[in-house]
């Protein structure tokens, strides 16, 4: 009864006249004019890699470097100053020591802020918060170079790179199937070693395709991809990234499985990943699953369980491809097919051609998972297709080899009495061009 009277007027407004037929239209443009966004789409700041500026010009604002974005402190020491009726400095030193007494500079300046013309007093509580910003910006510089005035990366908030664990960050890309429709996603980490013979370096697992963002990122973390030593891929179908990857940072040695050597010539590739696993330990540690094919897997566009799983330790991250998979928000397809969210489960392929048609294959495979939960200790598990599990990674691998354990027996009967192929059964893209999933 309330809303009645004014819905008649409204519907009275809307309703064209022989005098006005386009009263009603002009009305419901006047209504969206008032209530659409002023000022269109906010302006992007351009942001010059620090790694790559150090030596040459530094960016013309510390408010708009790409600390801001990296250490989280500048966007709050902005609305700080606004609140205050500031505006932030129009310039920075060049080096990493006059950048930390410029950051100083500005807490100061910030904390002695005094009422002037067209603006009020701030607060007590906006001092204190902007002194606060003030501290967190210049404490984030400080860890974040080291002696010789280089990036260090730790604990910088980096728009792709996720920092997993200690010296641990990883990639997330967009990577989608069925001409657009789905977002299958995939992945790429950069570990940093710190004992060994790339001790200091970095060291790439897998790669993605490289958008501008992503390079930045990489190129902050690396000093333009200085620092990289060694490019690891891990996956017999994940190669579609490999050559623009090479170009981007062609003074890394690369490393990849016998089909990345097979199919992608024109990379130098320094060697075989497996067989160069020494190179990169104490702190990373690979392996293969046991049971299935790795060096040359059929049926190429299904077969795509096994693949080179790295042992982070210092981060105690296990990085893998499709052995494993997770998604935090199943689809209903992937629901009707027992995904569970936030739940570990082996590539469909499992099932099918994924292990060898033998009767030894799949116990091979389950030995190898609880041996690894035996010899490995990590808490996080990185997955190339949906999401990760984080914190409790071991605990939810022995809970799928648990209930995987009857499958597998199931498996050995069935190879054991039958030398038919399994059945082609596995995810792939129907319309795709080629086998590759990453």
């Amino acid at each position: 009864t309330v809303l009645r009277p004014v819905t008649s007027c409204v519907l009275a407004l809307l309703r064209p006249t022989r005098q006005a037929p386009w009263a009603g239209a002009g009305l419901v443009l006047l209504l969206a004019c008032c209530l659409a966004p002023v000022g269109g789409a906010p302006r992007r700041r351009h942001h010059t890699p620090l790694a790559c500026t150090l030596q040459g010009q530094a960016p013309t604002s510390l408010i708009d470097s790409p600390l801001r974005g990296g250490l989280g402190a500048g966007r709050e020491m902005e609305e700080a100053q606004q609140a205050a009726g500031s505006t932030p400095p129009q310039h920075a030193p060049a080096s990493p020591t006059g950048r930390l007494r410029a950051s100083e500079g500005l807490r100061e300046e910030i904390s002695r802020m005094s009422p002037g013309k067209g603006r009020s007093s701030p607060s007590p509580s906006q001092e204190r918060e902007a002194e606060g910003s003030g501290a967190r910006l210049a404490k984030g510089m400080q860890g974040n170079f080291n002696k010789s005035g280089s990036v260090m990366g730790r604990g910088m908030l980096f728009r792709n790179l996720a920092e997993i664990g200690h010296d641990f960050w990883q990639v997330r890309a967009s990577f989608k199937i069925l001409g657009g429709m789905f977002d299958l996603k995939t992945h790429m980490a950069v570990v940093r070693l710190s004992q060994g013979a790339f001790q200091g370096k970095f060291i790439v697992l897998s790669a993605v395709a490289l958008t501008p963002e992503i390079k930045e990122d990489i190129d902050i973390l690396t000093s333009c991809g200085d620092d990289i030593a060694a490019v690891i891929a891990t996956h017999p179908f994940h190669t579609l990234a490999f050559t623009d990857f090479y170009k981007a940072y062609p003074k890394a040695k690369y490393y990849g499985t016998p089909r990345h050597l097979r199919v992608l010539p024109d990379i130098p590739w320094a060697g075989e990943s497996m067989e160069n696993k020494g190179l990169f330990a104490p702190e990373l540690d690979l392996k293969i699953p046991d049971g299935g094919e790795y060096v040359a897997p059929l049926p190429e566009r299904s077969n795509h369980l096994s693949n080179v799983m790295v042992l982070h330790q210092p981060s105690r991250t296990v990085f893998v491809d499709d052995t494993l998979m997770c998604y935090d928000n199943p689809g209903i397809v992937m629901r009707m097919f027992g995904v569970k969210a936030g739940r570990l489960f082996f590539h469909p392929s499992l099932k099918g051609p994924g292990l060898k048609p033998t009767k030894e294959a799949p116990q091979d495979f389950k030995r190898f998972i609880w041996t690894l939960l035996e010899q490995w200790q990590f808490e996080n598990i990185c997955c190339a297709h949906g999401n990760n599990v984080i914190g409790d990674g071991r605990d939810k691998l022995a809970e799928l080899i648990r209930k995987t354990e009857p499958l597998l027996d199931k498996l050995s009967e069935r190879n054991k009495s039958t030398k038919t192929p399994p059945k082609d059964c596995g995810a792939h893209d129907p319309s795709a061009t080629t086998p590759d999933c990453g």
